[in-house]
């Protein structure tokens, strides 16, 4: 189902958790298809596709990073239930 975010502008802390939400979708969608061992994400082709959407979106390095750090801790607790 669609969801709605938003934050002032509508470009870095929404920028932040779109980006963060669908590669950790991307991630899980992989896990169900049990071909997650072959699945690879690209933070940056991610971020480039949703630009084209929505330019601008994700603004400092800091939001970068963020992105970088959530994914990262998606992934440990997916490990960590032995679900990858």
């Amino acid at each position: 189902s669609p969801l709605f975010v938003h934050c002032a502008a509508g470009l870095g802390r929404s920028g932040t958790f779109v980006t963060a939400h669908a590669l950790s979708k991307e991630i899980w969608d992989a896990h169900d298809r049990f071909d997650y061992k072959k699945t690879s994400i690209n933070i940056s082709e991610k971020l480039v596709f949703l630009r084209m959407q929505r330019p601008s979106l994700v603004s400092t390095s800091g939001q970068y990073e963020s992105i970088y750090h959530t994914v990262d801790l998606f992934i440990k607790g997916m490990q960590q239930e032995d679900l990858l």
